[in-house]
């Protein structure tokens, strides 16, 4: 998942903490995971004070949105063979955290429409739940910027925004079912993949079998500083700003739990370089 700046929000830019995980690096990204949880928390105590300050939000059907294309594919379940791949952790992850792998899924993708030549590259893919089960969604795949070719007049800059788009068009004429993870597989952003290594290092006791999860409410405090620091990484910031930004959508939901996996890929093999990570983030209500 690739996520933009959000100096917006008076945030530092995700660029500007850079990949560094210790010293300032790191205080800094817990200063500002902690700014990012109360602002979610905030938001949500005051809907739960005032209903009136929920607000509306709009969908727009894809075929409205200029610069963007939606494709939805046949389903799928977590038990296809691509998906108990070396390189993905996906069908770990449903083991781990006790999810059904009989749940079908349908990946939607969303293309970028250049304005060269009907250029088109692909910016997000994410796979939704299907039945009467509470909503989960794998996040495989976000590209906000290189792959985001769109004219910048009809650019939309953020993942949050975007995929907020994708799942109301996607369970449209239905309401969005309550969601419960939002997994991310096979991440490749450095700063998180370094966020995750810290933390599996800082809290070794904490890892089984290649996971490890940090709750918000019963962590110590230097789990909880994690914890933070988790959330502010490229792939938490996002998924912080979506609940806050769209809280009618998520069902005033908010983050309760991030668990974390990292693993070699060749486990087998002592001398391969080659790892995979991924995150969980549970969402509970407010």
């Amino acid at each position: 998942m690739y996520i933009m700046s959000q100096e917006k929000r008076g945030l530092k830019s995700i660029m500007a903490i850079g990949s560094e995980t210790g010293g300032k690096g790191r205080k800094d990204c817990i200063e500002s995971g902690k700014r990012l949880d109360k602002e979610l928390h905030d938001k949500l105590a005051a809907i739960k004070a005032n209903p009136q300050n929920l607000g509306k939000e709009a969908r727009k059907p894809f075929d409205k949105i200029p610069g963007y294309k939606l494709i939805i594919h046949d389903p799928f379940k977590v038990t296809d063979p691509k998906y108990c791949a070396k390189d993905k952790t996906v069908h770990k992850m449903f083991k781990d955290l006790n999810l059904d792998q009989s749940t079908n899924f349908n990946c939607a993708q969303v293309h970028s429409l250049g304005s060269d030549n009907g250029a088109e590259h692909l910016v997000s893919q994410n796979s939704f739940s299907q039945g009467a089960c509470d909503g989960l969604v794998i996040a495989e795949i976000s590209d906000m910027r290189k792959s985001n070719v769109t004219p910048p007049q009809d650019r939309i800059e953020h993942w949050s925004d975007l995929f907020f788009q994708v799942i109301k068009n996607f369970y449209f004429p239905k309401d969005v079912p309550k969601i419960t993870y939002i997994l991310r597989d096979m991440i490749g952003n450095i700063t998180t993949r370094e966020c995750i290594k810290e933390a599996h290092k800082r809290h070794q006791n904490n890892v089984s079998d290649g996971k490890a999860t940090f709750d918000r409410s019963n962590s110590t405090n230097s789990e909880l500083e994690t914890y933070y620091s988790l959330l502010r990484s490229p792939n938490g910031v996002g998924v912080a700003h979506l609940l806050e930004d769209y809280p009618a959508t998520f069902r005033q939901r908010k983050i309760v739990k991030i668990h974390t996996w990292m693993a070699k890929i060749y486990p087998e093999d002592q001398y391969s370089s080659f790892w995979k990570y991924a995150m969980a983030f549970e969402l509970g209500p407010a």
